[in-house]
């Protein structure tokens, strides 16, 4: 039996597009296709091909094409676009792409003002990278190693993969230098940094004594301190700056040590003022603050991420007896006062945030009924929790 084949009709949908650029006019020529504006990209395709290079997808892509888009666009004009060919097979839109990129020539190779990036016909042939793929190695002191074709052979040769950010031009990875471009026989050399350790870790010796000060024992370090006391490293160090008992324990350095290398925390004052400007206290440390007004986030305070959220200011240096007061613009909180007595001239406890208030009333109920009887109280004057209520910075 006969096997008889059908030849494939070739399409003839194909069609071969130009773009123009409107920011140039003048008279380009190609076989008697007259362009009056200066022509930056050809193409071929079938249907939607001239489009496609309008989509977002499409425009992410960094190339000369796109930069070129983008420079018409941004002086508030748009790219002219062009079928001058129509109704021809795939073939010949090769070779009228082909002949018109030969016929004004190519910007990357530089001879003429087209912006493909290869000769036209399959698409790859004579297309120029816009990335180096070459990778070359040198050492962290600056020495010129060797040189790789590719991220792939360098990967292989080293067991490093060196990824170049190109417009960086350098990386360090592997404990190798990496360039995108070859820098000669040396570089400048890499200064690794040491992580310092902190005092905890670096091994000074320590003593231990008992509330007269009389000597327990000595230690050869935080750690071994830790082990056998049960105090923490950083308690420890925090007793011996302030000079304050730990476990019922004194520490300190031996009188030998070298300290001078160290840099030692200090326990940073706190200056507190009210919100009529007036100096109410200074608390010799973070801590002590915390502890006494039961305020933890005293940074963002402090740093003024947050200027006045409890009505009072805070500083680290001594600002005399007296500073501006707050406006009532400034004060956002409401300073609520719990007393045994309405007539009594100092309130038992004071809340610096209504929530606070609201959270140590005694009732078994929910915090949004809580806050509705304590603001009750406050207003009527009336007894909530076994206390009384005041808002001693009233605000509208």
């Amino acid at each position: 039996m006969l096997n008889f084949t059908t030849p494939r009709k070739m399409r003839s949908d194909y069609y071969v597009y130009i773009f123009l650029d409107p920011r140039k006019p003048g008279k380009w020529e190609y076989n008697g296709i007259i362009f009056d504006f200066q022509p930056f990209y050809v193409g071929k395709g079938t249907r939607y091909r001239m489009n496609s290079h309008f989509y977002n997808s499409s425009r992410k892509a960094k190339n000369l094409k796109n930069n070129v888009i983008k420079a018409i666009e941004e002086s508030g004009l748009e790219v002219i676009r062009q079928k001058i060919f129509t109704g021809i097979e795939d073939q010949e839109a090769k070779y009228i792409e082909i002949d018109i990129i030969l016929k004004f020539g190519r910007i990357d190779i530089g001879t003429g003002f087209m912006t493909n990036h290869t000769n036209g016909g399959e698409g790859t042939s004579g297309a120029i990278s816009e990335k180096r793929k070459e990778f070359y190695q040198y050492s962290l002191e600056g020495n010129f190693i060797q040189s790789f074709e590719s991220g792939m052979a360098a990967a292989k040769a080293t067991g490093v993969s060196p990824y170049v950010k190109w417009e960086k031009g350098w990386v360090q990875s592997g404990g190798f230098q990496w360039f995108n471009e070859y820098q000669g026989e040396s570089v400048p050399p890499v200064v690794v940094k040491s992580r310092e350790k902190s005092i905890e870790k670096r091994g000074f010796k320590l003593h231990c004594f008992d509330e007269n000060w009389e000597l327990i024992k000595e230690y050869r370090s935080f750690k071994e301190a830790e082990r056998d006391s049960g105090a923490y490293s950083k308690a420890i160090l925090r007793s011996i700056l302030t000079n304050t008992l730990h476990k019922n324990m004194y520490w300190a350095f031996p009188e030998d040590a070298d300290l001078s290398s160290v840099k030692l925390f200090r326990p940073q004052k706190i200056y507190h003022y009210n919100s009529e400007g007036n100096f109410v206290k200074m608390y010799e440390s973070r801590a002590e603050f915390q502890k006494e007004t039961g305020i933890l986030e005293i940074e963002r305070y402090l740093t003024g991420k947050y200027r006045f959220p409890m009505n009072f200011r805070l500083f680290t240096e001594d600002q005399g007896e007296k500073i501006r007061p707050l406006k009532d613009s400034e004060m956002k909180n409401k300073i609520i006062g719990m007393f045994n007595n309405l007539d009594d001239p100092e309130p038992l406890k004071i809340f610096y945030k209504r929530a606070d208030a609201a959270r140590f009333l005694p009732l078994n109920l929910t915090f949004s009924r809580k806050s509705i009887r304590l603001d009750k109280a406050c207003l009527e004057g009336t007894q909530e929790g076994g206390f009384y209520w005041k808002i001693l910075n009233p605000i509208d």
